[in-house]
């Protein structure tokens, strides 16, 4: 995945004080590309969680990262159906449930 940090990396450096880093992540830190791809910005902005300063956006389906696999490919026919399962843990407000 491609992160694309902020000027100051607020989010990188609290994550590394903890021994960590965002590609420990990827599995819940995805980049604008991935949830505008997704359909999810900027319809869903204020229903998402974003870090402004590194510009992380938390996964807030599992559809977010499955929608992404073939992003910018185009698949032969021949090869369709393709059957994915998948779990993630989602990151959303629910101000829009009833």
């Amino acid at each position: 995945m491609d992160y694309e940090p902020g000027e100051d990396g607020l989010f990188s450096q609290r994550l590394e004080q903890h021994g960590l880093k965002p590609e420990d992540f990827d599995d819940v830190i995805i980049t604008h590309l991935h949830t505008d791809h997704a359909g999810n910005l900027p319809k869903f902005a204020d229903n998402l969680y974003h870090d402004d300063t590194d510009d992380f956006w938390f996964v807030p389906t599992a559809e977010v990262p499955l929608t992404n696999l073939h992003r910018d490919e185009i698949i032969p026919a021949g090869l369709l159906p393709f059957h994915y399962v998948a779990y993630t843990a989602c990151f959303r407000r629910e101000k829009t449930s009833a």
